[in-house]
């Protein structure tokens, strides 16, 4: 495997309104899930998809552009959420402000271009129109996604699977391997730790960026997809990977 793309998407549908995930490595879809010491010898190559442990052999700690590259995974996950979250938000305490399902999906898929960007991926295509053959959960279908990846240029097709996972799902895969590198056991206490902990990190990157963001969902919500060129026209050349560089 030679290029990593990952597409976030939201979901529609009845009961439960979570968003969904779906990643691939190299333009298909993930099925089979190695052991933990698999993926983090092959961070830079593998995906938070794969990253699944099977509990076949004890895992080992992830080498520093492993830890990257799950924190930039789990980021990308949390950051839809985030994006939502907080265009909603109202101007005092207390205050919600009303947005419609159309609106609030354009910008969890705007954050999830925005915090893929910041964090040095590149954003192929943005998109907020419903697709009622691909299902996540049991009731959900998807209505929207996200597609970014490490290379210039997408793979040639985009795959398109029958079923996603979430991306609270995929999220938590990246933070069950960042656990093994915090100080405290290797548990799931350790993993919430690192959920929470990015979670914040991720909220404050939309905070810092809203006006980015605002700009890119504004054209998402009017056209309802975003081409690769028309995302670089919104997202400076200069802030991709900006994120990391002020670290």
């Amino acid at each position: 495997m030679s290029t990593a793309s990952v597409i976030d998407t939201a979901a529609i549908g009845q009961g439960d309104q979570s968003s969904p995930v779906w990643e691939a490595t190299d333009g298909r879809a993930s099925v089979s899930r190695p052991s933990v010491a698999a993926v983090v010898s092959t961070a830079e190559t593998t995906t938070g998809a794969e990253a699944g442990a099977q509990g076949a052999c004890l895992p080992q700690e992830p080498s520093v552009d492993g830890r990257r590259h799950f924190e930039t995974e789990a980021l990308i996950h949390l950051a839809g959420l985030a994006g939502e979250w907080r265009c909603r938000k109202g101007s005092a305490p207390g205050w919600v402000r009303q947005r419609s399902r159309l609106e609030r999906n354009s910008y969890h898929e705007a954050a999830h271009g925005l915090a893929a960007h910041l964090l040095g991926r590149f954003v192929w295509h943005l998109s907020i129109i419903p697709d009622e053959t691909i299902r996540m959960q049991k009731t959900l279908h998807v209505a929207g996604y996200a597609w970014s990846g490490r290379t210039p240029e997408p793979p040639v097709e985009r795959p398109h699977p029958t079923r996603l996972e979430t991306d609270l799902h995929s999220a938590a895969h990246a933070c069950h391997l960042l656990a093994l590198v915090e100080p405290a056991p290797f548990n799931w206490k350790t993993a919430l730790h690192v959920a929470r902990r990015l979670r914040a990190e991720v909220r404050s990157m939309v905070d810092q960026n809203w006006y980015q963001l605002v700009g890119l969902a504004e054209q998402l919500l009017n056209r309802r997809e975003l081409s690769q060129v028309e995302i670089s026209r919104l997202l400076k050349a200069e802030t991709r990977g900006s994120w990391w560089r002020r670290q």
